[in-house]
């Protein structure tokens, strides 16, 4: 139980620290995306909206056995 509070506890400083990155620079991205093996290929999920992020997250961990977040790109 202790490492899924840690993880949890990583994961939101995580986001902290990217919407801090995105403030002081000004930025605002056009959205996320995922690049994936699908059997031979690399395939791309994109997300966009405001909620980008999160669902990127969550699509990751339920499609993809070893999701990391360094996993996920802006656009």
């Amino acid at each position: 139980m202790r490492s899924k509070n840690i993880h949890a506890e990583m994961f939101q400083e995580y986001i902290r620290g990217e919407n801090l990155r995105r403030e002081t620079f000004n930025e605002k991205p056009r959205g996320t995306y995922i690049d994936y093996l699908n059997k031979d290929s690399i395939d791309t999920m994109h997300f966009s909206g405001d909620n980008m992020w999160e669902s990127a997250v969550e699509w990751g961990k339920k499609n993809i056995d070893n999701f990391t977040l360094d996993m996920i790109n802006y656009l």
